[in-house]
């Protein structure tokens, strides 16, 4: 979990255990592949930063931005890889259910090996 507010607001009120890593600073952020989350006090901060904060990732909007970037030098039809993750979160946003997420949690790589608990 990473905290986006400044350091002042962070050691106000917290989070235990969420890193602070202000949005000045996000892309010191280490990535080490494990999932992230991101917070601030309503929302509207990291809402506002969402591709900032995915591409610090590597998230849903860095394959945003490299759908228009592909389709704008490669091959017009890259922007549908664009449009597509685009549509999914609006949906996941407007909803509250993400497909992409139960996709992707029962793929065989997500699954725990039997008898590992």
């Amino acid at each position: 979990m990473v905290d986006v507010r400044g350091a002042d607001e962070h050691a106000r009120e917290r989070i235990p255990g969420a890193l602070d890593i202000p949005l000045d600073r996000i892309g010191d952020m280490p990535c080490d592949g494990r999932p992230v989350v991101f917070h601030c006090k309503s929302g509207m901060r990291t809402a506002a930063h969402a591709v900032q904060l995915g591409a610090a990732t590597g998230g849903s909007p860095a394959y945003i931005l490299a759908g228009v970037l592909l389709g704008m030098f490669v091959a017009p039809g890259f922007l549908g890889l664009a449009a597509f993750v685009g549509a999914g979160l609006l949906f996941s946003g407007i909803t509250g259910w993400c497909g992409m997420a139960s996709l992707l949690r029962i793929m065989p790589w997500n699954r725990q090996a039997a008898g590992r608990g």
